[in-house]
C-alpha cells in the first residue's frame, strides 16, 4: 500500500515538471509490491475463515483415532449440575420445576386420598361388625368369618352377611367419594354434592310362595329424579297415607320421606310405630336415602328383592355418626 502511494506521488511529480519518466523496473516493483499486499490480505481472510470453521468443527475435539474415549462418571456430572447459582436454576428450569410441582401435588392427593378411603372403609367395618355379628351367623367375604372388608378399587368396598332366617344373604357395598382424583374431589363430586354411602341389598327368602310386594321411599328432593330413573313405579306405587309416619306440612323438608306403596295397608304393615318413630328421626338427618322392595325382579332375578340406599360418614373418628348408621341397618 505504501509503495503504491510512493508510486502514485511520483508519477504526479513527473506530470508536474512535464517530464514523463517511465521506469520499467520502478513499475514492475510497484505491480509486484501491490500483488504481494493484495495476496497478503487474501491469506488473512482465508486464515480468519479457517480458523472459525475449525472452532466450530466438532472433528477439533474428536478423541484421535485409536485411542480410548473417555467421558466424565455421573457423579461429577451431577455435582456439576449443582455448582450454579439458584438463579440458574429458575431462569433455565421453569418449566421443569413447575411440572414437578404439579406432580408432586397431584401425588399427594392420591396417597392421602386413598388412605382416607381405606381408613374410612375400616372404621365402617369396625362399627359394623359389631352389629352384624349379632345378626348374622357368617360375616366377612371368605370362607370363615373375618372382619376384613374386600377393596375394589380406591373408592369401592365390599362387605358381606348371611346365615339369617328369611334372608338369603345381605350385600353391604360402600361407595366412597373418590378422594384420590382431584377433578372429582375438588370440583365433580362439590358440584353433584355426592357423598358417601352404602348400599345395601338383601334377597328376601320367601320360599315357593309368590309375595306381590312394590314398596318405594326417598327423600323429597331425590322423588323426581327416582320417578324418572324407575319409571314404571307410577304404575304400580301411589303416595301412602302411612299412620304411623306423619311429618306435619310445616316440619316437611327436603329431607323428608315420602312413602309410596300399591296399598295404604302395606305401608301401614311394614312401617308399625317402632318403625315409623326411627324413620322420623333418621329423616331429620337425611342419613336414609332410599328403600325399595319389589317383586319386579328390577334389580336381579330375585322373586323379592331389597335395597337400600344409606349415608355413610366421611370422617372415621365420628363415633356417633357410625352408631346413627349401624342403627339404621
Amino acid at each position: 500500500m505504501f509503495a503504491f502511494v510512493a508510486a502514485h506521488r511520483t508519477i504526479e511529480e513527473d506530470d508536474e515538471t512535464g517530464e514523463m519518466q517511465s521506469d520499467d523496473g520502478a513499475g514492475d516493483a510497484v505491480i509486484e509490491d501491490l500483488s504481494e499486499v493484495e495476496e497478503q490480505g487474501s491469506m488473512d481472510e482465508y486464515q480468519d475463515d479457517d480458523d472459525g470453521a475449525a472452532d466450530q468443527d466438532p472433528s477439533k475435539f474428536a478423541t484421535p483415532p485409536g485411542q480410548p474415549k473417555t467421558f466424565g462418571s455421573v457423579k461429577d456430572k451431577i455435582l456439576g449440575f449443582f455448582q450454579h447459582e439458584p438463579e440458574y436454576y429458575w431462569i433455565h428450569y421453569k418449566l421443569e420445576f413447575a411440572a414437578l410441582t404439579i406432580f408432586l401435588l397431584l401425588l399427594y392427593i392420591f396417597i392421602d386420598g386413598k388412605n382416607l378411603n381405606a381408613t374410612l372403609a375400616i372404621s365402617w367395618c369396625t362399627h359394623a361388625v359389631k352389629m352384624l355379628k349379632k345378626e348374622f351367623e357368617h360375616i366377612g367375604c371368605a370362607q370363615t368369618k373375618n372382619i376384613a372388608v374386600m377393596q375394589r378399587s380406591y373408592s369401592e368396598y365390599d362387605y358381606f352377611a348371611s346365615g339369617r332366617k328369611n334372608l338369603l344373604y345381605a350385600d353391604f357395598k360402600l361407595y366412597l367419594i373418590r378422594r384420590h382424583c382431584v377433578l372429582t374431589r375438588y370440583l365433580f363430586d362439590l358440584l353433584k354434592g355426592n357423598e358417601d354411602y352404602l348400599e345395601l341389598s338383601i334377597p328376601i327368602d320367601i320360599g315357593d310362595r309368590k309375595l306381590p310386594l312394590e314398596f318405594f321411599m326417598c327423600r323429597r328432593k331425590d322423588m323426581k329424579q327416582k320417578m324418572t330413573e324407575l319409571a314404571y313405579l307410577k304404575d304400580y306405587v301411589k303416595n301412602a297415607t302411612c299412620k304411623h309416619y306423619r311429618i306435619p306440612e310445616a316440619d316437611q323438608n327436603k329431607n323428608t320421606l315420602m312413602i309410596m306403596s300399591e296399598h295404604d295397608e302395606i305401608a301401614n304393615f311394614l312401617i308399625d310405630a317402632q318403625v315409623g318413630a326411627d324413620l322420623a328421626k333418621f329423616a331429620a338427618s337425611g342419613i336414609l336415602h332410599e328403600l325399595h322392595i319389589t317383586d319386579l325382579q328390577t334389580y336381579n332375578h330375585f322373586p323379592l328383592f331389597l335395597r337400600a340406599i344409606i349415608a355413610t360418614p366421611s370422617a372415621s373418628s365420628d363415633a356417633r355418626g357410625f352408631e346413627e348408621h349401624t342403627n339404621l341397618i
